[in-house]
């Protein structure tokens, strides 16, 4: 053989051995690529594993919140319940509103029962003008403005005697009104509007029963009076309008004396 064909075969075995150790090598790699997947496949497990531990984790709340939430949903229940119950009312028909029967008080039960209320002091000025306590009477009544002004020119109008027999302005009114309080009937305080926590508007019934013997016994006589009254510092006081006062000038075009 000529050396060309030597070369050439050497250079054929050479190839066969690297094969060789090529396909011996591929055949020692494969069990190392199989580790190798399969440690690739776990660490993807243990990743979703951890992935899903946070998220149950998330998911789980404290006994403070279980216990808000459960707070919250008996809140929920209870307003249903309420919503339910108005929705219920407002479909029924209101209910009459039974207002007291008004008090009515006889001229024998009126007492002193001080200014404290109103109604009190109503009733106080109604005891002193029947059994004509003038000084107390005075003490319920109050004069401001015009009315006061009227009561004034009034008082000073009078003769000197009849005029020393009043103190003030005031003092005369409660003599002239006492002169329409009846000693024998009753009162009725039909109802009270406030009209702020220092003022009040009284309507007031005063029922007179006319004495055995004369012409008109049996007969009963009422008038309803609208009464304003104010908070002074020393209890509540009525508010005699200018118009009492006019009324009350009429009556005195004949010497007053006060009565005994």
């Amino acid at each position: 053989m000529s050396a060309a064909t030597w070369r050439w075969l050497g250079l054929g075995f050479a190839g066969l051995i690297i094969a060789g150790l090529l396909l011996q090598q591929r055949g020692a790699l494969a069990p190392l690529r199989d580790q190798r997947d399969a440690a690739r496949a776990e660490a993807k497990n243990v990743t979703h594993l951890r992935a899903t531990n946070r998220a149950l984790a998330a998911a789980q709340h404290s006994d403070a919140e279980i216990t808000r939430l459960r707070a919250v949903q008996a809140a929920l229940i209870r307003l249903r319940a309420e919503v339910a119950a108005l929705q219920q009312q407002a479909a029924s028909p209101p209910s009459p509103i039974k207002r007291p029967a008004p008090k009515s008080i006889a001229t024998r039960d009126w007492k002193n029962a001080g200014r404290i209320t109103p109604a009190d002091t109503l009733q106080t000025a109604l005891w002193a003008a029947a059994g004509g306590n003038i000084e107390r009477l005075t003490e319920t009544i109050r004069l401001e403005g015009p009315a006061r002004e009227k009561a004034q020119a009034l008082l000073n109008g009078l003769p000197e005697n009849s005029r020393a027999h009043f103190s003030s302005p005031e003092h005369l009114v409660a003599f002239l009104t006492s002169k329409d309080i009846p000693t024998n009937g009753r009162m009725t305080v039909a109802s009270e509007e406030k009209a702020g926590a220092d003022e009040t508007t009284l309507v007031v019934i005063l029922q007179a029963d006319r004495i055995a013997g004369t012409p008109e016994a049996g007969q009963i006589i009422a008038r309803r009076h609208t009464l304003s009254l104010q908070h002074v510092s020393d209890g509540w006081k009525m508010t005699v309008p200018a118009s009492a006062i006019e009324k009350y000038a009429e009556m005195l075009k004949a010497p007053v004396l006060p009565r005994k």
